[in-house]
């Protein structure tokens, strides 16, 4: 009978290895809401000139209506172009992880240029690794718009933390 102590050891284990195997289902469910959203814009279209037509005969009433109508459009379109920026970097993403794979860290050495050149370029490119990092960063960070705009950090600290991960 395993402890509770190797319980939460595999639980730690399992939620780290989700963790990290996460971008397999970020690139389904970015498929589906795209899918479902581009779905979505003809009904959204067709109630846009309704409410339209309605507005220049209606009441103050139907100009509230029209303002949420407006707000309702405006978090599709950003719904819209947010999954498919996370969609295009996580697939960008999947490319470097196959280009890295395949070729490794950059070896500077091979190019035979001057040590100055040399030294600045290594300072400005930096480890294909980092690269690597960075872009995993603007994915996971992306992966979730509205989860990122919710959630209000309370003080600096938490500011941090809640950026990086």
């Amino acid at each position: 009978m395993p402890t509770p102590e190797e319980k939460k050891n595999n639980l730690k284990r399992w939620l780290d290895t989700i963790q990290q195997d996460s971008w397999q289902l970020e690139l389904i469910i970015s498929g589906v809401v795209i899918f479902l959203l581009l779905g979505a814009y003809a009904p959204l279209k067709s109630m846009d000139e309704r409410l339209a037509l309605d507005v220049l005969t209606g009441s103050s009433v139907l100009m509230v209506i029209a303002g949420g109508f407006f707000i309702l459009q405006v978090a599709y379109f950003s719904l819209l172009i947010t999954f498919f920026l996370h969609l295009l970097l996580r697939g960008f993403w999947i490319g470097v992880v196959g280009l890295r794979s395949v070729s490794g860290d950059f070896d500077h050495s091979v190019l035979d240029y001057q040590p100055v050149y040399l030294n600045w370029l290594k300072k400005k490119s930096g480890s294909f690794d980092d690269y690597f990092e960075r872009l995993e960063m603007q994915c996971i960070f992306r992966s979730a718009p509205s989860d990122k705009l919710a959630k209000t950090p309370k003080n600096e600290q938490s500011r941090n933390t809640y950026l990086c991960t």
